[in-house]
């Protein structure tokens, strides 16, 4: 392709597809300002132009069946007029596989929400379909990076947003929570709302910042260790879970003052509650408790 398209700036419509362009740089669109509808599908294209510098008009793009790309470049999110993008339906790393074949809503929605955490450190990606958090998600945040700057036992791209201070993926389909989002560090915030959450990862402990959990609406049964050892938290939503027993261990939460439990299957109430003295919201309505035990509060 041409550095620079010898065409009339008054251009709102380019078809390039079905050729054998395998590269296009931003120079060579830099002249279509006012471009708002561009073909590029059927065509060997490995990665994309930053073309959001200079095509903030457009409204369609469509890189379908460019069957060597694999990612779609961060900044994308900032092109906002953006309404259709189609992207190949096979092989695309970033966004994920489960978000493309969804089609063009889901997949803006996605690049937007990453381009916002990247900009703010706050990513919020909801009622789409993925089914990994937070790996899949971000590979893309930082798809300019070579693969082997990713961990061989499973992605660490996560690690590489250290500034991330809240995530929210609810209503998602969500399965697992990766032990990788423990290099989360500075996270705050996590809401996982939603999903079909059905174990909390060891690692949740190393966040060491985290003050708000919300994994209400999921699939857990049982609240493990490494959910109390998590100390910094303040407020926790497990709502509308299978829960059945709280450990004692839930004393360690010193710094708890909301909990909600409410419409899962707790059958009795730990005596440990009382020890949390910063307690002042506690939701357990709707679950089958048929004891309670003298609620006094030792401060």
């Amino acid at each position: 392709m041409p550095k620079t398209l010898l065409i009339t700036k008054q251009l709102l419509k380019l078809d390039l597809s079905q050729n054998e362009i395998s590269e296009v740089t931003s120079s060579s669109l830099q002249e279509c300002s006012k471009l708002t509808y561009l073909d590029l599908s059927g065509n060997p294209l490995t990665t994309l132009p930053n073309i959001y510098i200079t095509l903030t008009n457009l409204t369609y793009l469509n890189v379908s069946k460019c069957d060597k790309l694999q990612w779609l470049p961060i900044n994308f999110g900032q092109l906002s007029s953006l309404k259709d993008l189609l992207l190949p339906l096979e092989g695309m790393i970033s966004p994920p596989h489960e978000i493309v074949i969804s089609g063009s809503s889901p997949t803006l929605e996605f690049v937007r929400g990453v381009w916002q955490g990247y900009l703010t450190g706050r990513i919020k990606i909801m009622r789409t379909c993925l089914r990994q958090i937070p790996d899949e998600i971000i590979y893309s945040t930082w798809a300019t990076l070579p693969p082997h700057c990713f961990d061989s036992m499973f992605p660490t791209g996560v690690g590489l947003l250290s500034r991330l201070s809240a995530l929210e993926c609810s209503m998602n389909n969500v399965q697992a929570i990766s032990y990788a989002i423990c290099r989360l560090r500075f996270l705050t915030q996590l809401d996982l709302s939603g999903n079909i959450v059905c174990h909390i990862p060891t690692s949740l402990h190393m966040l060491t910042n985290l003050t708000l959990l919300d994994l209400s609406k999921n699939q857990l049964h049982e609240l493990n260790e490494a959910l109390f050892e998590t100390t910094s938290l303040k407020v926790l939503y497990l709502q509308e879970n299978q829960i059945k027993i709280i450990p004692d261990s839930l004393q360690k939460l010193v710094l708890l003052s909301r909990c909600s439990l409410a419409q899962n299957q707790l059958y009795e109430l730990p005596q440990t509650i009382t020890k949390l003295l910063n307690l002042t919201s506690f939701d357990v309505v709707r679950n089958v408790i048929d004891f309670l035990f003298s609620l006094t509060f030792h401060y």
